[in-house]
Order: C-alpha cells, then structure tokens, then sequence
C-alpha cells in the first residue's frame, strides 16, 4: 500500500529528481513507494526511507484446513479446523478443507471391565472377553462387568455323568449325576443295557431287597449261571380300603387306611371315598328329634316325647347325642346307637336323660 502525508505534518515528504530519478522530500508530498507485498505489515514512508510496521489484520493464509486467519507478528496463519470426532478408533484429518475419517487398528479401551486386549477394528473398539469358564457343566458362569469378576453359580442343567448305566443326568449342587436303571429281577446294567446277571449261587443273585422274593441262580449252565428273580412278596389284605406296599428292603408289609375328607368314608365294596354321616333337627311341634342320611335318605325318629328340643349337638368320639328341653328344664343325652348294657334301666330301657345336669334317668 502507498502513503500520503499532509503538508502540515512534519514528517510530509516530497518528490524530488536526484540523478534523473525520484525520491521523497519533505516539500513535494507524493504517494510513498514502500511495499513490501506483506499483507500482515503496515507499508510507510518516513525522511526517504520505508517502515513496515505489524498489523493484526483478517488476512488469508491460503491454507483451506485454517479457519479465522489474522495477522500475527507479520505472519498470516489460522486455526486448524477441528476434525475430532472423539473416536479413538479413527485417525482425523483435513485435505482440502473437508475432514476425513480413516479407521485405524490402534490400542483401545471399550469400557468393559468384562473384555481384555482391546483393539480398533473396523472403526469400533473392542476386546476379548474375560474367561471365566471353570469346565464345569454344572456351573453358570458369568462376569460382572462393574468388577470384572468371575463368578460361578451352580445351576440345574442336563449333562452327562459318563455312566452309562444312569438316565435322567442332571446338575445338582454343582456335581452331575443320574438315576441308576433298574433292570428287571436278575439282571444288571452293563454299558447301559440290561443283561441276565452272572452267577454261581443263590447268594451272588440275591438283590438286597426282601420285597422281591428270594432270587435263585438257574445253573443249568454249569459255565453260564443265570439268576433267577424271586417271587414278590404279596401285601394284599384284601381290603379295598387300605392301601398296600411292602417295606423295602425288609419286606414287611403295611396296610394303611385310605384317608377320605371329613364326610365321606371309604366304601369297602369299591375302595372310594363316598359321602357319609348323618344329619339332626328338632321337631318342636312333635317333640321329637330326627335324623336322615346327608342325601335325605334312610329318616328315623330318634327320640319322641319331648317338650321344646333344641341346640342338638353329636359326641362322634364317646357316640352320644345332647340337646336342650327348654320346657322341662332339663339338658339331656342319648346314646346315638345302642348303648352298652349297663346303661339301661331295670325295663331294659336306655337311661338317656341328664336331668338337672346331675342325674340319669327321668
């Protein structure tokens, strides 16, 4: 740029020829010809000779990856434009003024305390995951990833206890194990196969368990003994209403009575549980007190001649009726069925009557 003082100024310079050419004076003000093609300096014509003092000017640094370029210690330069795209697993930069992103294979860290070795691949960090396996089948096996601590749950898986002669393999409290085969009477499991078993006497068949009857060896085969199963032990009592087994490995036999709901008792023509028991009422207008079956069946007066009955109540456990004469004052009782012999008055009569709460008899 060029520089034009005024006269009044004292440091006004002119334009004068010395050897044929131009050059600054204080009396003839011309443009200065000071340039030095700076943008970021102040271009000044002082007594003949040129300043180029520093500015701070917007300037242009020619580099399209700046933004904001200005003017700094006669330097134009900018900002680097910020490509950062927070990701470790790229490598940032700027051609030509627009970012790129290329994906690197550097070290990483995933956040994972559950995963090791992290490394880029494909733009995204990742690691191996921590092995927590204890080659136990019947352990869950798993890793918190707030710690990065194993743990190992026993669990209830299937599996295999590598013994053939089991069935129904399942985990339980962290071991494997299955339920043995039972094989028929005389035989035994052999790699998973029920085969005769092998024997020389009756003592090498006998199975432990008393409920299956004595077993015998059938030698037939002098060289190929075969064990014979017993006869199992017969607990039935003939009883539809009870329930018969065999105590194993004694052989004992027990008979246990079919337990019914309350109301029902079990039917010994047929083993079920069928309704039973009786209902009572009072009969105030024939002053008597009846009872029937629950189904309404099989009515029958059980005591007449009564006054006011009321409040019945049945003793199933000693078999006698109560309830209360309000008319005569009385609390009285009944055998429900027939009483014992040294119940009954000199007629042969039942002694029913509590009269007073004191005494039998009327």
């Amino acid at each position: 740029s060029s520089l034009f003082l005024k006269e009044s100024d004292q440091t006004t310079l002119g334009l004068g020829l010395e050897g044929g050419e131009e050059h600054c004076t204080k009396t003839n003000p011309v443009p200065c010809p000071c340039d030095d093609g700076n943008p970021c300096t102040d271009d000044v014509c002082v007594d003949g000779g040129c300043l180029f003092p520093n500015n701070t000017t917007a300037c242009d640094d020619g580099d399209a990856c700046t933004e904001n370029d200005a003017c700094s210690d006669a330097v134009c330069a900018g900002m680097a434009v910020d490509c950062d795209d927070g990701d470790a697993c790229t490598d940032d930069s700027c051609v030509d003024g627009a970012c790129h992103y290329a994906d690197n294979s550097g070290d990483c860290d995933d956040e994972n305390l559950c995963t090791e070795n992290d490394i880029c691949a494909g733009g995204t960090c990742a690691g191996i995951a921590v092995d927590c396996d204890d080659g136990d089948i019947c352990t869950t096996d798993a890793c918190d990833p707030a710690t990065g601590d194993c743990s190992n749950t026993n669990n209830t898986a299937a599996c295999d206890d590598g013994n053939a002669c089991t069935e129904e393999d399942a985990c339980a409290d962290g071991v494997c194990a299955g339920a043995n085969i039972i094989c028929p009477e005389g035989e035994w499991c052999v790699d998973g196969v029920c085969t005769p078993r092998p024997c020389v006497d009756d003592v090498g068949c006998d199975d432990g368990d008393a409920c299956n009857g004595p077993e015998t060896c059938d030698l037939t085969d002098p060289d190929n003994g075969v064990c014979v199963p017993g006869t199992p032990v017969d607990c039935d009592d003939a009883d539809l209403c009870t329930t018969d087994s065999c105590d194993s490995p004694a052989g004992d036999c027990t008979n246990e009575a079919v337990i019914c709901d309350p109301g029902f008792a079990c039917d010994p023509a047929t083993g079920d549980c069928t309704i039973q028991g009786k209902v009572y009422w009072t009969d105030v207008d024939e002053g008597r007190i009846w009872r029937a079956d629950l189904d309404g069946t099989d009515i029958e007066s059980m005591v007449s001649g009564l006054q006011r009955p009321s409040d019945v109540a049945i003793d199933t456990t000693e078999g006698r009726m109560y309830w209360i004469d309000s008319d005569a004052g009385r609390i009285q009782r009944k055998w429900i069925n027939n009483p014992p012999p040294n119940l009954r008055d000199r007629r042969g009569r039942p002694r029913w009557s509590l009269g007073d709460g004191a005494r039998l008899g009327r």
